[in-house]
């Protein structure tokens, strides 16, 4: 088999083009990996803060709150400040929030709410993720949230009823994990 004039060469820009697609797929694994994970740890942080703030309620929705606030703390590998952490919590928002809202050190937060009759919803704030890979097109960091509803049921024989949202649903859609 003979080479033409013209081909010669052709090998290394072709390797230099598939080794770049290459290191950006696995660059975007990586970070998508990253956020992944992060956005599972604020999952598992609203659960907890949902489940335990409810059932806490009891002692009053400032009580319940603080709870909420030191159980989601305390299930985030993030380290915050209480300046910080107060200033997630103050800008936080819910666009579905309850009637009744929580306090988080002292400061007012739509993203703890009840309301009033025995729903108990929580709002993680933005967790933000560095980005590993994508930093290189610009994108320096990914941010992911978390939302958790509780259910006091007041009539029977009590209890919380934690429930979760469908990721693969389109509509949000709520399933009671019993």
């Amino acid at each position: 088999m003979t080479r033409h004039s013209d081909e010669r060469g052709a090998t290394l820009p072709m390797f230099a083009i598939c080794l770049t697609v290459l290191m950006a797929m696995a660059g975007f694994a990586v970070d998508f990996g990253l956020l992944f994970t992060e956005r599972r740890e604020a999952q598992a942080a609203a659960d907890s803060g949902a489940l335990g703030g409810a059932l806490d309620l009891a002692a009053g929705m400032d009580t319940a709150s603080e709870a909420t606030a030191a159980l989601i703390r305390a299930n985030l590998s993030t380290t915050y400040s209480d300046v910080e952490w107060t200033a997630l919590w103050a800008a936080c928002v819910d666009a579905e929030v309850l009637t009744f809202t929580g306090t988080v050190l002292g400061t007012s937060t739509d993203c703890i709410s009840f309301d009033g009759l025995g729903r108990y919803r929580v709002v993680v704030p933005d967790q933000k993720v560095d980005s590993a890979f994508a930093s290189v097109l610009g994108i320096n960091s990914f941010s992911t949230g978390a939302m958790a509803e509780a259910e006091l049921t007041i009539n029977g024989v009590g209890g919380v009823l934690p429930f979760a949202v469908l990721g693969s649903a389109p509509s949000g859609s709520l399933i009671c994990m019993l």
